[in-house]
Formats: C-alpha cells, sequence, structure tokens
C-alpha cells in the first residue's frame, strides 16, 4: 500500500459546505521510498447526508471513490474508528482507521477501539501503527 512506508501521517479534514468537504492526506515516507518520494500529498473531496454524518463518500478522482463510515467515537470526538471500503474493477479493499486529535492514542482507548471492531467484525490482525512521534 501507498501508506506502508508512513513515518508520519496527517490528515486535513475541513468542511467546505454543510454536506461536503475537503481533506488532505500528507504521509512523511521512510527510507528507501523517501528517496524518490519524501512527502506523499493526496488531496480529495466528498461529502456527506446531514441525516446520516457518519456515513461519508471520499473521491479520489471522477470515477474512484470510497465509502467511510464512524463506527465509534470516544472522549469529546478525540478519538474516533472509522470502516472504509474501496472497489476498483472487480477489487474491495478494506481500511479501518483508528483517528486521534494528538499524537498519541492511549492505551485504554486504544484496547477499547480494537475491542469494538472485533465486536462488529473488523479483523484488525493488519492494522499497522504509524509512528508519530517526529511529527
Amino acid at each position: 500500500l501507498i501508506t506502508d512506508y508512513c513515518r508520519c501521517s496527517k490528515y486535513q479534514f475541513e468542511l467546505t459546505s454543510e454536506t461536503t468537504f475537503a481533506n488532505e492526506f500528507i504521509c512523511d515516507q521512510a527510507f528507501p521510498v523517501s528517496l524518490l518520494l519524501p512527502v506523499l500529498n493526496v488531496s480529495t473531496s466528498g461529502g456527506f447526508d446531514p441525516k446520516m454524518p457518519g456515513d461519508m463518500y471520499e473521491n479520489f478522482t471522477d470515477s474512484l471513490s470510497a465509502d467511510y463510515w464512524v463506527l465509534n467515537l470516544w472522549g469529546d470526538y478525540e478519538y474516533a474508528l472509522v470502516y472504509a471500503c474501496l472497489n476498483v474493477a472487480w477489487s474491495t479493499s478494506e481500511f479501518v482507521y483508528f483517528f486521534s486529535r494528538t499524537r498519541t492514542l492511549p492505551d485504554n482507548i486504544r484496547k477499547e477501539m480494537f475491542d469494538y471492531a472485533e465486536s462488529v467484525g473488523i479483523s484488525t490482525s493488519r492494522v499497522k501503527e504509524v509512528p508519530l512521534a517526529n511529527c
């Protein structure tokens, strides 16, 4: 995946209207990828139904989009568990994100998030932690 060599990643999510958003994904790449592409920067846009704001779509290109679902929140919207699926040709890729507004995810919150994901049938066996200490 394009994120396999991220040593620091950030999402800049901004509402552009009551039902649309812009998102910028920035990933500082680790060696050896950093030799060719030091920073991966992907800008996207998307939207949601205001009656169901946790059910979103994100457009990567005019013909490629992904569906996202905010499955659960912890704290005062400090931490979020997000599930996404992307259909490309005959293949479906699934993603799970453990978002934090800070560079750390407390162990107890992390455990609750993993337990919740497993309880709703989402495997966490391939989840990779992105090091954020030097972001």
